[in-house]
């Protein structure tokens, strides 16, 4: 249907192509986008013009095998026709994990042998086997020797010509090609797995179309690094599960693929096979990435090899790009267990690269080496270096947790400094300071073990808050980031742990901090286990660390109105008044609903008055509390008030007043009882009919706020 509107294009697809194209609809609609459906066998595209011009294409280019003038920037890729026969129908997968719409390319029957046309032909001593070949020049029939064309093979990079005569019997046609279609780094990665699969089966696939065929464009390349590794090495290189983490770790759009390439003038280096083939990485990305990646592949394929002393140390290329982490050789299988489980969940958690280097060997100090003397034996403590890639803060979150690690392992292989708890790295840049907590292993950062934990633990919430990495194991604690963030980090976690394993915690000034907020909670609530379930959520959502210090009330510790002081701190809360203003609030409404549950007031708010101590008046109550005034449930809409006590007994305080309202429903209030002799006055006269009279405290909330001296009404008759 012709227009430029939104409309619907249907377009008949001959039965022998149904199947193919129906595993790529999905794909089309995403590279088009325009709805696709298909039935029938009838493709319905759906959508604006631009959008079904675009889809179009991609069926037609799908049914006919030639590419349609309107698929721009198609990489065509070609590939030997024995390997498309046994990958043909296998290439969804490949399709989903990139991003990109595979399509294949049907060969003419007169093909056109122009230089650097890649072709498939016989050659002489090699069987019927056909090889991959680009054209590189003619030879003219009048030339001695007759017309030839001359090809030059992607196996081995020799030259050779074929003449006209063999070609006119079919030792030479056109090779299959692959197209692809979608974001250009993507195009170039799948055309690594499809050449790299290519060349298990055709020697040189990837090699020699790299060489002959692709040019780099718009600043996303593809270059070849060499390996100096054995062939043997390269099918355990490729099948490593950790190797896919490289790309990640690197920070960029890279690709690699493991291969051989024929000598040539590809790159410099590498072990040569017999055949003179050298195994090799090639790489997709930006030209840092790529040169770090090949760096890394090689040294990993080394480290697999165990290859000499010189993987003692890493290459000096690389010396600047690792952060390296000691670890003793009786601990490597709490990271190599079960298929690299562990550093698996560090790298994947981490974004970083991490292997380990070839095993080194440190003796101990003299006098182990006086009694190896004595003793005529070699002691030796073995470790592995672990050598971790990735960006600076990555490598540093991925130090800590690995830190934390080994401690767990081996409690104590960190040594606690003489006379100190803390060890404290050098500069202001990024380090690791060691901070142990109280006075032993049972003073634990974690108050609850892990299966039994709801929300994020306790390091967790000091790392948000405090914006330093944080892992702890029992009372040692690693926090990782700037000098200013781990100082934050130790003045919030000297916070957090004081109350609980000081004997009388402090009373913190947080008068100077502008990156934390206070609120009074009563004692009932402030001990129940459910509020500290919810203010752990709380701190959560604000990236706040929560804890009571040493601060109360002067009410005595068995007074259900005594309050304890709760703290909200973390740099978010810093930044602005709103997200004091909001984590205030969110602690407030988790204080007020557990004190609703409990039947305690757990409004902060509430004004404190002073009273004398007098052992007959211990019931009674501590504080002037306000209340809303509410409405009975008859039909009267009497108000309750406040209304003056009638001055009976001088000698007590505080009494509980009368108040009016309607019948069976009346809102109670607290009134102010006068001094011995003093004078009470009646309440007015009102509308409607008598409330009950009580002598019962309104519940909290239920009555309008009053005054001291308020004044009651009496229902109207």
């Amino acid at each position: 249907m012709e227009g430029g509107g939104f409309a619907t294009d249907e377009i008949p697809v001959p039965e022998k192509y149904r199947e193919e194209l129906g595993r790529k609809l999905e794909r089309i609609a995403l590279l088009s986008g325009c709805g696709v459906d298909f039935s029938d066998g009838v493709v319905s595209l759906t959508g604006g013009a631009e959008s079904r011009h675009r889809a179009e294409a991609f069926v037609k280019t799908c049914v006919s095998g030639s590419q349609d003038v309107r698929i721009e920037g198609m990489l065509r890729v070609p590939v030997s026709s024995k390997w498309l026969a046994t990958w043909r129908g296998h290439d969804e997968a490949l399709e989903r994990e990139l991003g990109v719409l595979i399509l294949f390319m049907a060969t003419k029957d007169a093909p056109s042998l122009k230089p650097l046309t890649v072709v498939e032909a016989r050659r002489d001593g090699a069987g019927d086997g056909r090889q991959l070949a680009v054209v590189v020049g003619h030879r003219a029939a009048g030339e001695a020797g007759g017309g030839a064309v001359r090809v030059q093979w992607f196996s081995d990079g020799h030259a050779e010509d074929v003449d006209l005569e063999r070609i006119s019997k079919g030792w030479l046609s056109l090779a299959p090609e692959i197209g692809l279609v979608g974001p250009r780094s993507a195009q170039l990665s799948a055309a690594l797995r499809v050449l790299a699969e290519c060349s298990r089966q055709t020697k040189g696939a990837l090699a020699g179309w790299l060489r002959h065929i692709y040019y780099p464009a718009f600043g996303v390349q593809m270059t070849v690094h060499d390996l100096d590794i054995q062939q043997a090495t390269l099918p355990r290189l490729r099948r490593h599960p950790m190797l896919r983490f490289l790309p990640r770790a690197l920070g960029s759009d890279v690709a690699l693929s493991l291969g051989m390439r024929p000598p040539g003038e590809l790159a410099a280096g590498g072990v040569e096979t017999e055949a003179g083939e050298v195994p090799c990485v090639f790489l997709v990305g930006g030209r840092g990435s790529r040169w770090i990646a090949g760096h890394l592949v090689g040294i990993f394929g080394r480290a697999l090899e165990c290859k000499g002393a010189n993987l003692d140390e890493l290459p000096p290329a690389l010396v600047g790009e690792a952060r390296l982490v000691m670890v003793p050789f009786e601990q490597m299988a709490v990271f190599t267990a079960g298929g690299m489980k562990v550093m698996t969940e560090v790298m994947v958690q981490t974004g970083t690269f991490m292997f380990f280097l070839k095993a080194r060997k440190i003796r101990k100090n003299a006098m182990d080496d006086l009694l190896e003397e004595v003793f005529q034996e070699v002691r030796e403590d073995t470790h592995e270096r672990l050598a971790i890639f990735g960006g600076a803060r990555e490598k540093l979150a991925a130090a800590v947790r690995i830190m934390a690690l080994l401690e767990e392992a081996s409690p104590g292989h960190h040594d606690r400094p003489d006379g100190s708890g803390v060890s404290l790295a050098e500069g202001l840049g990024l380090g690791i300071d060691i901070v142990w907590l109280g006075a032993g292993p049972k003073d634990a950062l974690e108050n609850r073990p892990a299966e039994e934990r709801k929300h994020a633990s306790n390091a967790e919430l000091l790392q948000s808050a405090s914006g330093c990495f944080a892992a702890s194991s029992g009372n040692v604690v690693f926090l990782g980031g700037t000098a200013v963030e781990r100082e934050r980090a130790r003045r919030y976690l000297r916070w957090m742990t004081e109350t609980r394993m000081e004997e009388e915690p402090a009373i913190f000034d947080i008068a100077a901090e502008d990156d934390a907020v206070q609120l009074n909670v009563r004692v009932p609530v402030a001990s129940s286990p459910e509020f500290a379930e919810q203010m752990h959520s709380v701190a959560q959502e604000n990236k706040a660390v929560w804890l009571f210090d040493g601060w109360s009330d002067a009410l005595k510790e068995d007074d259900p109105m005594k309050c304890r002081r709760l703290l909200l701190m973390g740099r978010a809360l810093g930044v602005s008044a709103a997200a004091k203003a909001k984590a205030l609030a969110e602690a407030r409404k988790v204080a007020d609903h557990i004190g609703s549950e409990l039947k305690v007031a757990a409004d902060t708010a509430v004004e404190v008055v002073k009273r004398e101590e007098k052992p007959e008046q211990e019931d009674m109550l501590k504080v002037l509390m306000a209340h809303k005034g509410g409405k009975g449930k008859g039909r009267g809409k009497g108000k309750g008030k406040f209304g003056k006590g009638a001055g009976e007994e001088g000698d007590s305080e505080f009494v509980r007043g009368e108040a009016w309202g309607k019948k069976d429903d009346g809102k109670k209030g607290w009134g102010k009882k006068g001094e011995e002799g003093g004078k009470g006055k009646k309440g007015k006269d009102g509308k409607g009919p008598d409330g009950e009279d009580s002598a019962e405290a309104a519940p909290s909330g239920s009555a309008e706020k009053g005054k001291s001296k308020g004044k009651g009404k009496k229902g109207k008759k």
